[in-house]
């Protein structure tokens, strides 16, 4: 019995790892929450993306935590 592995087989593979390493939606709500906290509008938002040279559709658990822990700092700076 062979153990390669078909072109089908490891493209799931690829994107069950891919979907198990994206952030959470208590990340992704929290991130949200953070940015309403500092009173970001959309255009805020959207520049931070840029800046960062993220897409908050794509984030994985740690950019998560990375953005999160940002946001955080930039909130308790501006009190």
């Amino acid at each position: 019995m062979s153990t390669k592995l078909t072109e089908a087989q490891l493209a799931y593979k690829y994107r069950e790892k891919e979907e198990g390493n994206r952030a959470t939606r208590r990340q992704e709500n929290y991130i949200g929450y953070l940015m309403n906290m500092l009173g970001w509008l959309m255009e805020d938002r959207e520049k931070y993306w840029r800046e960062k040279g993220l897409s908050p559709l794509t984030l994985s658990r740690k950019q998560a935590s990375e953005v999160i822990d940002d946001l955080k700092r930039k909130l308790y700076q501006g009190r």
